[in-house]
């Protein structure tokens, strides 16, 4: 059991799957916009999803463009929550289901994100703009991207968030993976 909400995302290989799963985490997210950095096919997404149970499932948006067929990305993949950046909450406007998660950049990303409509679940804000956290909450659940190498229960004590996010990485080769990054992470949180 982790000691605060974990998202761990880009998720393209079933060992960071299970790892990530074993470990108790609470959303793992995909890249499910084709031609993406670590691009994850639907027929290798439901795979992976047959051998892990637990973590919600992100569909992540990064990408995503008026064209894409987002009606049909949500009907393969089934994801718990969708992830965009706060440029592209636009694109989403008609979305009932699932739930949003929203990257902010930047103070313009936070306006964006105050005047939307819609119903946002989580807004994502990296270490390095961790001024932002003050000008979301409370009205946000906030989950600080943190930086592997850093630790990360003094940020948890110091700032008033709701979780943290995390990156996975590519397979050297199929069952060959370095786990360093995020074990580190995953490892301080055990409760």
């Amino acid at each position: 059991m982790l000691k605060t909400r974990v998202k761990v995302g880009n998720i393209s290989n079933l060992s960071d799957a299970r790892y990530c799963a074993g470990m108790g985490v609470d959303m793992l997210g995909y890249a499910v916009v084709p031609g993406e950095d670590g691009y994850v096919p639907e027929a290798l997404y439901q795979d992976m999803r047959g051998w892990i149970s637990g973590p919600a499932t992100v569909a992540e948006l990064y990408g995503i463009t008026p064209e894409l067929d987002l009606a049909r990305i949500l009907e393969g993949y089934l994801p718990d929550f969708v992830e965009v950046f706060a440029s592209d909450l636009r694109l989403l406007e008609n979305l009932e289901d699932p739930e949003i998660i929203v990257a902010a950049r930047d103070i313009h990303d936070v306006d964006i994100i105050r005047s939307s409509q819609q119903r946002i679940r989580y807004v994502i804000v990296g270490h390095e703009n961790m001024d932002l956290i003050t000008r979301l909450r409370p009205d946000f659940e906030v989950l600080l991207a943190v930086d592997p190498t850093k630790e990360v229960s003094p940020i948890l004590e110091e700032w008033d968030i709701s979780g943290i996010a995390l990156r996975g990485t590519a397979e050297e080769r199929p069952g060959f993976k370095d786990y360093d990054s995020i074990a580190r992470v995953l490892e301080e949180l055990e409760v």
